[in-house]
């Protein structure tokens, strides 16, 4: 992929260039990139329309310390352009938090599996606790309730597994997280017989339908063709409409960048 092969050092051209020209995917691709590696990728002051850089120093979105990102927008000196009063707005914007005791912004996170991730982070933090019911709440659909235990319910949980899954559905809710959705997929490879939906939610009520298997197999772990909403999202539905996933590791995978209340 063109944004993978491309150096940090060209993010801005490549976030630019597909902008001007109008490519959706590619523009997306680059804005991630600086939004996950804003150290690296904010080194140099960018030749940039201003509305693109308010886009890129997303706050909600950068997995970066307050203070970090101040010491990068200093780093970019003081020149009397476009961008100048928009870059000591965002410093203001910082320093009052910072000066003011105002509660700090929690930088975003990335995970390339976000299930397993908040898993891997309760078991750093000594198991204490409940996993299920505040990591994750996991709600089995009516004709999935008496075929799991309570043991099941933790794997579907920390794993997002989804093994033997038939005509029904599982949904994942994360009461205390949300997350900007950069792709899903799955572990396992699912065969064009399996027809099923994969819907997000911001609040678990209004339902985003983000893919649709068409009849074609699929293979495992690959990025599947979505339609993600554009905010955060903290509720997850698989659904099976026909067929069975695999019945061994078929596990949900969802990468993004996240935040934890």
């Amino acid at each position: 992929m063109l944004v993978e092969l491309a150096a940090l050092a060209d993010k801005y051209q490549v976030f630019a260039a597909a902008d001007f020209f109008q490519k959706t995917a590619l523009r997306t691709k680059a804005l991630e990139k600086i939004w996950i590696h804003p150290a690296k990728a904010l080194k140099h002051r960018p030749v940039l329309r201003p509305e693109l850089l308010k886009e890129i120093l997303d706050f909600n979105f950068l997995c970066i310390e307050d203070a970090a990102i101040v010491q990068v927008l200093r780093g970019w000196g003081i020149k009397e352009d476009l961008l100048q009063p928009l870059v000591e707005a965002l410093e203001a914007r910082v320093q009052a938090t910072i000066f003011e005791f105002q509660p700090a912004r929690k930088p975003g996170e990335y995970s390339e599996n976000l299930l397993f991730n908040l898993w891997s982070r309760y078991c750093k933090a000594g198991e204490r606790g409940a996993f299920l019911g505040y990591c994750v709440v996991v709600t089995l659909g009516p004709q999935q309730a008496d075929m799991l235990s309570d043991r099941s319910l933790t794997e579907i949980g920390r794993s997002g597994n989804i093994g033997g899954l038939c005509q029904g559905w599982i949904k994942w809710e994360l009461p205390h997280s949300h997350v900007f959705v950069m792709d899903l997929g799955f572990s396992c490879k699912i065969t064009s017989a399996v027809s099923f939906q994969i819907l997000c939610s911001e609040d678990g009520d209004a339902w985003h339908l983000a893919h649709e298997s068409k009849g074609q197999d699929i293979a495992a772990s690959v990025a599947l063709p979505c339609k993600l909403p554009l905010g955060w999202v903290k509720c997850f539905k698989v659904q099976v409409l026909a067929g069975q996933m695999p019945a061994y590791k078929c596990c949900l995978r969802i990468r993004g960048i996240f935040q934890t209340d």
